[in-house]
């Protein structure tokens, strides 16, 4: 049978010929000439659509990933004062804090925002680890070897003596740095991505402020025994409230560290747990509990300012049981140290719920959206100094 030459437009309608050609057996080079003119092997119609179809969709892809650094951002949005939180109560409360301490709790150059190396390295790194969780479209950088040897000089000079020695010393070292680091930036980020997480599961922080305060009242104040070893038999005293306040800085010093809590749980009181990861907490060896009685009463006295009905125990009933020594001498020589407590108290209480802001998942939003901010300066070219600088 003579070969039927198909031609350039033949429609599935042309009747020059009924009989179909035969498919050759073997695998067709894609590159031959003949696979070249094989018309029938040509896009039809539908499938051009589908091509450009295709085609579209890429393109769509493609524009989606770099979008994001492409968007206009105004450089002020990224300041953390636009963050849903009383900065003015913040600043009081400090202020506060340290007149009943005695003690400065910021200094002066950690509000100064000249960069230092690490926070160079580390706030691209932080600030894209945050913004890919809510948009993956940005991807997460990692510091580079360069940038590693600049924060740390002692790396690139050690990794230079190795090299003289042994160029394989010096590959590894190059290998156990990148690890390290990587290691450091992922734990960083993962402490990072869960506070966030923890912080969107409370709702509303100020309410919940009210809710664990008054909780933590009643505990402390609910009258406790403990029983006392004899030397015929055991009796029962009660628990003093300096014992009750000695316990509770021991217990959440232990939260602070990551430990788990038969009382204090995050199911009960998640706002002071995430406090708790953030604020490092002070250490027990100081005379807190001495001043037990003004503690309760100045608790007492904010949850009436803010007219809870009904805290269970009056500091009267609370503060049952046997002074301590330490009291006893605290009421003697720093008496005007305890009334300093008591005053200050209810208005630090004050100001740490005016602080706190409304809504959960509304400073989870502003936190995503200064992130991603950083993000597109950073990629647009804008110098760090200058993304700090509009940061702070």
């Amino acid at each position: 049978m003579d070969r039927i030459e198909q031609q350039p437009g033949i429609t599935p309608n042309d009747t020059r010929s009924q009989e179909k050609p035969t498919l050759p057996s073997k695998k067709i080079d894609s590159n031959s000439q003949d696979t070249f003119n094989d018309t029938s092997r040509q896009p039809k119609a539908t499938d051009s659509e589908e091509i450009r179809g295709l085609q579209n969709s890429i393109r769509k892809e493609t524009s989606t990933v770099t979008t994001w650094a492409d968007k206009k951002i105004d450089p002020k949005s990224i300041n953390i004062h636009t963050l849903p939180i009383n900065f003015k109560a913040l600043d009081e409360l400090i202020t506060m804090l340290e007149k009943l301490t005695g003690k400065t709790l910021i200094k002066e150059e950690s509000t100064n925002t000249t960069l230092s190396p690490n926070i160079k390295l580390a706030l691209p790194t932080i600030a894209s680890f945050i913004a890919n969780k809510h948009n993956p479209d940005i991807p997460v950088l990692l510091p580079t070897q360069e940038e590693i040897k600049t924060v740390k000089p002692w790396i690139s000079n050690l990794e230079k003596f190795l090299r003289k020695l042994s160029p394989k010393w010096g590959d590894k070292f190059k290998v156990y740095i990148e690890k390290k680091s990587q290691q450091a930036v992922t734990k960083a980020n993962t402490y990072a991505d869960n506070l966030i997480e923890q912080i969107t599961t409370i709702k509303y922080p100020q309410k919940q402020f009210i809710t664990e305060l008054t909780n933590l009242y009643n505990h402390l104040a609910e009258t406790k025994y403990e029983t006392i070893p004899g030397f015929f038999e055991d009796h029962q005293e009660i628990v003093g409230i300096e014992q009750k306040i000695h316990n509770l800085l021991i217990d959440l010093e232990a939260i602070s560290h990551g430990e788990n809590h038969e009382f204090y749980t995050r199911s009960q009181y998640p706002l002071l747990i995430t406090i708790l990861s953030v604020v490092k907490f002070p250490s027990t060896t100081n005379q807190t509990n001495v001043a037990g009685i003004e503690i309760i009463e100045g608790i007492y006295t904010f949850l009436k300012q803010q007219k809870i009905p009904n805290p269970i125990y009056t500091p009267q009933e609370s503060s049952q049981g046997d002074k301590t020594l330490l009291r006893e001498l605290a009421e003697t020589f720093s008496e005007e140290k305890l009334e300093k407590v008591k005053k200050y108290l209810p208005k630090i209480l004050t100001l740490i719920h005016q602080t706190l802001p409304i809504s959960g998942q509304e400073l989870t939003d502003k936190i995503y959206d200064i992130a991603e901010g950083i993000c597109i300066l950073n990629a647009q070219g804008k110098p760090l100094e200058e993304i700090v600088n509009h940061l702070f």
